[in-house]
């Protein structure tokens, strides 16, 4: 396995991981990750934030 792909592999797991834990969207997630970066204390705050109507909703209009 490439590189590449373990590390798609291993963000798609962090993705599903955060969505779940939150029981968050996997769009949401992986917007969050991408604005927040990849640090688990960080990113599980802002998905709790999210969920809390403390921050602001993703950004859908590229749907």
């Amino acid at each position: 396995m490439a590189d590449n792909e373990a590390t798609a592999q291993t963000q798609d797991f962090q993705v599903q991981e955060l969505a779940a834990k939150h029981n968050i969207s996997i769009e949401e997630a992986k917007q969050l990750i991408e604005k927040v970066g990849t640090d688990r204390g960080s990113v599980d705050a802002a998905a709790q934030d999210l969920k809390l109507g403390n921050a602001p909703a993703p950004d859908h209009s590229q749907d």
